[in-house]
This record gives C-alpha cells, structure tokens and sequence, in this order.
C-alpha cells in the first residue's frame, strides 16, 4: 500500500493517491487471491504481514499504469487484465490495525490515502510460478484473514464484484480454463 519515499522521490508520487490490486487465481475448481508479504517490526519482533499488491500513483502515470507498475513490481505478473471497481476513501482506512499504521507512518507524506480498487481473475495454471516474487503467494478465498490495513475490506468487495461480473460479463470467461462449467465456478465461489 505504501511506498517507501526518499526526499528525491518525493515529488514522483502523488501521496494521497493509492492502488490496490486483488488479483484472483482459478485453479482445479479452487479460487485463490495473490497475497504479498510485508516484514513489519512490531514489540522488538519481526512479523510477516500479509496485504493485497499496492502502492501510491506516479505523478507521470494514469492509474492503470499504475496498476500494472505494481503488478510487475510486486507480484512479477504482466500484460494480465485488470478492473477497476471501486474507490475506498475512508478517512480512517490506514488506522484499522494500529500496528499497520504505526509501520507506515513514516512512509507517508499524507495521513489519508484514497485507493482505488482493481480486480483480475487469471488462471493460475497459466503462469509459471518463477514468474511470481519470493513475497507473494495465492491465499484460498475462503482463508483470507486480517490482512493489512483495509485490505479485508478490498477483498471482499472485489470478490462482490467479481461474483456479479462473473454472472453478468463474458469478458470474464476468457480468463478461465477452456473446461469449466458456470456452476463448476459457482459453487467455488
């Protein structure tokens, strides 16, 4: 979610400006979500956090340059789709866990960070592990707890999203194995 600024980057980003991306796998009938790791010290420990693929808008970049920077970036996945659905503007979003925002507080020029949303389903047959970062890893759907900040909030609504479009758009169904039957991905989700 938050990018670590040196004084020379500072005027690269716009900090007030995030993206945030759920990245769906389908696999043997399971649904997963692409989850990176963050190493947030906490009480003189280390912790392994986990958080949906995010970072803060160039000044140069529209937001789905963005999207796609922080896929390469973070997960090492490119030229996959991507949707926009939703912005998260909560005031109090980055404070949902104290311990997150006291980690990314000096990261930040701005306490308030508005995010926009995209979802992707890929199949994850498709790609090659190699391609992903030592940080990141797919999470079962039905597994998914007390990501960082907002994330949990993300994720459900893309999972709404992506339950309504999977119903509604066939764009959808492009990005699925050749041999899957509706109720087949109903059923999973």
């Amino acid at each position: 979610m938050a990018a670590s600024f040196s004084d020379s980057e500072d005027f690269l980003i716009l900090p007030s400006i995030s993206v945030d991306c759920v990245i769906f796998g389908y696999s043997e009938n399971s649904l997963s979500v692409l989850v990176r790791n963050e190493f947030v010290p906490i009480n003189n420990k280390i912790n392994i956090e986990w958080k949906l693929p995010g970072n803060h808008v160039r000044r140069d970049e529209n937001i789905y340059d963005t999207a796609a920077r922080i896929l390469i970036e973070q997960t090492g996945l490119e030229g996959i789709f991507v949707k926009q659905f939703q912005v998260f503007s909560n005031p109090d979003r980055l404070y949902k866990r104290p311990q997150d925002f006291e980690w990314v507080k000096p990261r930040l020029l701005d306490e308030r960070v508005i995010t926009v949303g995209f979802y992707s389903l890929v199949n994850i047959d498709s790609i090659k592990n190699e391609q992903l970062i030592e940080v990141a890893k797919w999470m079962n759907v039905y597994e998914v707890e007390d990501l960082m900040f907002d994330h949990n909030e993300i994720f459900d609504e893309a999972l709404k999203k992506l339950r309504y479009d999977l119903l509604h758009e066939p764009l959808v169904f492009e990005l699925l194995p050749d041999k899957f039957t509706l109720t087949q991905m109903q059923k999973n989700l």
